[in-house]
């Protein structure tokens, strides 16, 4: 599949093209340097110096209502938490999304 990308930059500077127009790529390949006019504008990454939470143990999803909700429910804070999470998993079924949120209103 053919596709056009543009290299945007906000910073000034010369490129140098690694790879020539119309080449194949591959993920993770280089594509140019950007040699820039003033190096000490680009901001640098920071390693992270926080800790992760502690996880909690694993919990085995079964048929029951009430377990698949609140399955559904951690699935949708992991979403929006931006974690990546199976998406088409939790909108296969409507039958058991209305299941879920009788279950809550009772």
């Amino acid at each position: 599949m053919k596709m056009c990308m543009p290299l945007l930059s906000p910073a000034s500077g010369i490129i140098h093209f690694k790879m020539s127009e119309g080449q194949a790529m591959q993920a993770g390949e280089l594509i140019a340097r950007l040699h820039l006019d003033d190096p000490s504008t680009v901001r640098k990454a920071e390693p992270f110096t926080g800790s992760f939470p502690v996880l909690g143990p694993p919990t085995a999803i079964s048929g029951k209502v009430h377990q698949k909700c609140a399955a559904s429910l951690n699935a949708a804070r992991m979403i929006l938490s931006g974690y990546d999470h199976n998406i088409d998993e939790g909108i296969k079924s409507k039958n058991k999304l209305i299941l879920q949120l009788m279950d809550k209103l009772v």
